[in-house]
């Protein structure tokens, strides 16, 4: 597969917290940059890292999933596939997303049960309204996904062949 791997970190977090290091033990070419800043400055130091002929699978984690999914609105050609750990798209930083159609790129969302800070109804809602493609996956976890981070079968995850 010809694709960049890249974890966005969440709003407290950084490129060398607990997921971010985790995936480096599975992934050791994975990019795991540290994002600073409101939203705005994040997506331009985003945009500053992609280069525009790659593709690229973002692993998004809460804020860093917002990131991720702005990203793959604004270019949808340089995104293989989405993989979101309850992604803050509900989030009262997040904008109001305004898309013209449903974005193609693939997305597998994984929400916690137990989170506190994104209810799974309406997170689901906005994964319908955002995205053509994407499965859900409800797990007995907090929003940290600590525990799940640990259990996921991350190489049938990122290079699973069913969303080709």
């Amino acid at each position: 597969m010809n694709s960049n791997i890249m974890f966005l970190h969440g709003l407290e977090s950084s490129g060398s917290g607990f997921k971010a290091t985790y995936l480096r033990k599975r992934f050791p070419n994975i990019i795991t940059p540290t994002f600073t800043g409101e939203l705005n400055e994040r997506m331009q130091q985003l945009e500053r890292l992609i280069s525009p002929r790659s593709r690229w699978i973002f692993i998004g984690s809460s804020f860093g999933g917002l990131m991720a999914t702005l990203f793959a609105i604004r270019h949808p050609a340089q995104i293989s596939r989405l993989i979101l750990l309850a992604p803050a798209l509900l989030s009262s930083i997040a904008p109001s997303v305004s898309i013209d159609e449903k974005v193609s790129v693939p997305m597998v969302g994984i929400l916690a049960k137990y989170d506190t800070i994104l209810p799974i109804i309406e997170l689901q809602r906005k994964c319908e309204f955002i995205f053509r493609f994407y499965w859900l996956y409800i797990v007995e976890d907090e929003h940290k996904l600590e525990c799940t981070t640990k259990m996921i079968n991350w190489n049938a995850l990122v290079f699973q062949s069913h969303f080709r």
